[in-house]
């Protein structure tokens, strides 16, 4: 029994490489049954806690100040939302309607100087990538900090990896090493079918990601 349980484990596992992710809802019921089992976990004491968020803080400390932020949308606002919000702001913060402030003049040179880059495709793809390499350069400065969790929580460029891809740092945490379980099979020349074998029979982690699959950066024995 045990070992058919395994064998339709991996046929959902596999729906994943071969159905696009049209089997996600089986597959993450799957991996959140595999994770509930192995990590009964103890109830987590006050000082565990205070850690956990210690490193919540070192993962996002990241965010940095852009051009989305001057005109207060998100990143991925389109052009209509971006020109709206600028024509809001421009309004409010012309020198005809502030007497003159200075504030005020500084406020509409920098809502003109991002709506500059946000409105032009080329310039913000630009900004886009400066976001993101900024971003990470900043975590790794964080996280290799004299902090006392440092040793407990080390950067490196899977950890990059995953969080830019949007894991959390729980899910992060429980995987330990986590790398997309395309890598792994490339990393240790593996068939596809030994992986998925590996994940369902519960011997390898895994966590499901925006209907992608990251697995534990552990060789199989």
């Amino acid at each position: 029994m045990e070992a058919l349980a395994a064998a339709l484990g991996a046929m959902v596992l596999a729906a994943i490489f071969t159905l696009g992710g049209a089997s996600l809802t089986k597959v993450s019921q799957i991996v959140r049954t595999r994770r509930r089992a192995s990590g009964s976990r103890k109830a987590e004491k006050p000082s565990e806690n205070r850690e956990k968020s210690d490193r919540q803080n070192t993962y996002t400390s990241k965010k940095i100040h852009t051009h989305y932020d001057n005109l207060k949308i998100s990143r991925s606002a389109p052009p209509e939302v971006i020109r709206a919000a600028y024509k809001a702001l421009a309004q409010k913060y012309h020198p005809d309607r502030n007497n003159g402030s200075t504030e005020a003049e500084k406020m509409m040179q920098t809502i003109n100087a991002s709506y500059e880059v946000l409105s032009d495709p080329a310039k913000r793809r630009e900004h886009d990538e400066w976001i993101t390499k900024s971003e990470r350069s900043a975590a790794q400065a964080t996280s290799s900090s004299d902090s006392p969790h440092a040793a407990s929580t080390p950067h490196s460029d899977a950890i990059e990896e995953a969080l830019a891809f949007g894991l959390s740092v729980d899910e992060i945490e429980y995987l330990e090493k986590p790398i997309l379980a395309t890598h792994y099979i490339k990393k240790y020349w593996i068939l596809k079918g030994t992986l998925l074998k590996a994940v369902s029979s519960g011997k390898l982690r895994s966590v499901i990601s925006r209907g992608v699959l990251w697995v534990q950066d552990r060789r199989i024995t």
